[in-house]
């Protein structure tokens, strides 16, 4: 890539030009971490994957997939008390706001999401 340059009209120096692109903070789109998510959860009967599984099934770096796990995990954590009680709030009936559990926090975590 080479960037291009540009005068500034106010004050006349010259600025790199880079386009979008290069200042995403993810490489990837969101279907794909959120794919990765899934597969560590064991969403929809599948076994869970560990995230060394998951990256080679994604075709991405097994570091990349670690840390969107790990992330997943601690916002699971840190969202869990919160969501449970928006789905206590918004529900007529509690007990029917209350999905089954998946066996982890973080499946729980995908299943109050869908």
């Amino acid at each position: 890539m080479r960037p291009r340059r540009a005068r500034c009209r106010s004050c006349r120096r010259t600025h790199v030009l880079l386009p979008d692109w290069l200042f995403s903070r993810r490489a990837d789109s969101a279907g794909v971490i959120g794919r990765a998510v899934e597969l560590a959860a064991g969403v929809g009967g599948g076994a869970c994957l560990g995230f060394r599984r998951i990256a080679k099934l994604l075709a991405r770096p097994p570091t990349t997939v670690r840390g969107w796990l790990q992330a997943a995990r601690a916002a699971a954590r840190a969202g869990s008390e919160a969501l449970l009680a928006a789905a206590l709030d918004a529900a007529a009936d509690a007990a029917a706001a209350l999905p089954a559990s998946a066996g982890s926090l973080l499946g729980d975590l995908v299943s109050a999401c869908s």
